[in-house]
């Protein structure tokens, strides 16, 4: 989810998959640190009222200092080398992006195979 005003000058990524039962710790560490490597940031695993209470907002507290991933939904397809996600991502009440995205592993990897904009702020 790519979007350069959102991610301009992030401090850090949350990502918040603790209400996902498919996604296990050892998958949201997975995901941590492929964020960590790419983006450059350091990368945690917080709720937004654990952010909230950890000060990690400028000004007021809808306006975040970083990026915070919300895995919503994950959906094992059919097909077992495919899997379907809702994800969100906040940087505040102005700048926010839900997608459903559908993953294949391919040649060890998973890539992106649809993606589709369900909101946009």
């Amino acid at each position: 989810m790519t979007d350069s005003a959102l991610n301009r000058s992030m401090e850090y990524i949350l990502i918040d998959y603790n209400q996902t039962p498919a996604l296990s710790d050892s998958d949201g560490q997975e995901i941590a640190k492929f964020l960590q490597t790419k983006y450059k940031v350091d990368v945690y695993n917080l709720t937004y009222e654990k952010l909230l209470k950890q000060g990690l907002y400028e000004g007021d507290e809808s306006n975040l200092r970083g990026i915070l991933l919300r895995i919503e939904k994950v959906e094992l397809a059919e097909d077992q080398n495919k899997v379907i996600l809702v994800v969100s991502k906040y940087r505040s009440n102005e700048g926010a992006i839900s997608v459903k995205l559908t993953l294949q592993y391919r040649d060890n990897n998973w890539m992106v195979v649809d993606l589709v904009t369900l909101k946009e702020s």
